[in-house]
This record gives structure tokens, C-alpha cells and sequence, in this order.
């Protein structure tokens, strides 16, 4: 049986090895024809920064088909890359 969809998140980016498996695994789950699912579910202190969790984050977010964020995510993303918002 194939999986429809292949969910995933950010946390294993973090570090090698873990991050070259994450992306292989995305490779072979499009390859076979799998919808592409990601969360960020975005845990800063796991991060070496904030700044290292958003090239992280982004790095694969144009391979997905679906993604979920929550404000967060969005913020760590969009606003903090301009330090729109003091914090």
C-alpha cells in the first residue's frame, strides 16, 4: 500500500543526520507520488536562533503541497525577518 500524503515537520531540520533523511524522505514520497504535508510546529529553544529556525523552516517550505502554520509561525517567518514588531 502507498501513502497518500507524507506529514512532517521542522524539528528534524535542526540537525544532520536527521535533516538529509527528512529530505530524502520528502524526495521519495514525491517521487512516489505522495501529497506533501508540513507543520513547522516551530520550537524556538530546540533552534540555534530564531534567525537559523527560519532558513530551517523555509528551506523546504516551497516542496510542500500543504502547509499548516499557526501565528507563530508566521511571525517568526515574515515579521521578525524585518523586526517589524520590537521584542
Amino acid at each position: 500500500m502507498q501513502a497518500t500524503i507524507f506529514h512532517y515537520g521542522s524539528v528534524s531540520l535542526i540537525e544532520e543526520p536527521s535533516r538529509s533523511a527528512h529530505i530524502e524522505a520528502m524526495d521519495y514520497a514525491k517521487m512516489c507520488g505522495s501529497i506533501l504535508s508540513y507543520a513547522p510546529n516551530l520550537t524556538v529553544p530546540l533552534w540555534p536562533s530564531i534567525e537559523a529556525a527560519r532558513e530551517g523552516i523555509m528551506s523546504i517550505w516551497n516542496y510542500a503541497d500543504i502547509i499548516k502554520v499557526n501565528v507563530l509561525n508566521i511571525f517568526v517567518i515574515c515579521v521578525w525577518k524585518y523586526r517589524v514588531i520590537k521584542v
